[in-house]
């Protein structure tokens, strides 16, 4: 994707609008999760799949990173 916008951290919550997300359906059960901020997309960088990979938000440009499934918890 093209370049980032915004790095995602883990915060206490204090209601930012920074922390406020938008699930807007794209195709089956797949989502865009863009910030109500910045309205960047939340994105896996470099599409790693491994423990620890950095999320930021990038422009959206439909990049497999970008688009995320929605699985019902089952518990």
């Amino acid at each position: 994707s093209n370049s980032i916008i915004s790095s995602v951290k883990q915060n206490s919550f204090s209601k930012e609008l920074s922390q406020f997300w938008r699930f807007i359906k794209i195709e089956n059960n797949y989502y865009k999760i863009l910030n109500a901020n910045y309205s960047g997309a939340l994105e896996i960088k470099n599409a790693l799949m491994n423990d620890g990979a950095d999320v930021g938000t990038w422009e959206y440009v439909g990049a497999p990173q970008q688009k995320w499934e929605i699985i019902e918890n089952q518990d």
